[in-house]
């Protein structure tokens, strides 16, 4: 346990890797090499001449990215100029069931869970609410009733926030993430509601592990959703 939580913690102190990758996404637009030792603002960098990127100009922002440089300034591919804010809403559940004092499991081993998203393609998955492209695969009415009329009666509970590694991420632009679990009841109404959505839109239960066909961003906070229900990932 302590050699897992020595790894974290190194990973954790690491800059930003994919914020720096020289090629930026879906553009032949190149960075300005950033060396580890030269990411932080507070280590002098005189040869530092990012390449600007904004589709759109809208002007350059006096904020600069909290972990430092990324080899190209302006908007990017991001919305907006400083923090882009997302939500991971991971919903989860488990096949244990627990009525009273008695709990019992419909399998001989756990799985937990989660509620995603398939895209229009049937390539990939994500998770529900929580971008603009994932708004544009459901059925508004679908959205509607998962948003306020299921998720507002169930706790919520924040695994993370903060500071997203995201290849679009540029010196005045970033992404910047919360992660909600909202964790259901196998015996509710709600679960019930939830699996009749899955048989008629784009949802689908799917088992929480590292092979799910989530973005690299999304695994990682499904991730966080297993080690919040001690489950291996």
């Amino acid at each position: 346990r302590m050699e897992r939580e020595q790894e974290t913690n190194s990973n954790a102190d690491r800059f930003h890797v994919k914020a720096r990758q020289l090629h930026y996404p879906n553009s032949k637009i190149t960075r300005f090499p950033v060396p580890e030792e030269k990411v932080p603002w507070n280590v002098s960098f005189s040869s530092y001449m990012p390449t600007y990127y904004s589709p759109e100009d809208g002007g350059d922002h006096v904020d600069g990215n909290p972990e430092g440089r990324t080899g190209i300034r302006g908007r990017g591919a991001l919305s907006h100029l400083g923090p882009n804010l997302n939500l991971d809403l991971v919903v989860t559940r488990s096949n244990e069931f627990e009525i009273g004092f008695f709990r019992w499991r419909d399998s001989s081993t756990s799985v937990l869970e989660y509620l995603a998203v398939l895209n229009p393609n049937f390539k990939s998955l994500a998770l529900p609410g929580v971008s603009e492209k994932c708004y544009k695969c459901l059925n508004r009415c679908a959205c509607t009733v998962v948003r306020h009329r299921h998720f507002p009666s169930c706790p919520m509970q924040t695994v993370s926030e903060g500071y997203v590694d995201d290849c679009r991420n540029t010196d005045n632009a970033w992404v910047e993430t919360t992660v909600l679990n909202i964790h259901l009841d196998r015996t509710s109404q709600v679960i019930a509601d939830i699996n009749n959505l899955v048989g008629c839109f784009y949802f689908r239960f799917c088992q929480v592990d590292r092979r799910s066909r989530l973005s690299s961003n999304q695994r990682v906070s499904l991730q966080k959703v297993a080690v919040l229900h001690n489950m291996k990932f």
